[in-house]
């Protein structure tokens, strides 16, 4: 029981980074967004970070649901 309680408390601990650094990458592109610089820039390739995250961070949310379920 005490192993279940520290990885659903591990999980949360993982999201909360993962999302402040989505946070962070999303605050560095926004501004360049739809400019000559994002697509010179090589802002793609941020975006692509933020999407693997994004995906990362769903899965981590529907892992911590199934183990609170357990």
């Amino acid at each position: 029981m005490k192993e279940k309680k520290d990885r659903i408390l591990f999980n949360y601990f993982i999201i909360g980074f993962e999302i402040f650094i989505f946070i962070c990458l999303e605050g560095m592109i926004y501004p360049v967004r739809n400019t000559d610089e994002y697509y010179w820039g090589g802002y793609q390739y941020f975006s692509f970070i933020c999407l693997v995250l994004l995906i990362m961070i769903i899965y981590k949310i529907v892992q911590t649901i199934s183990l609170k379920k357990e």
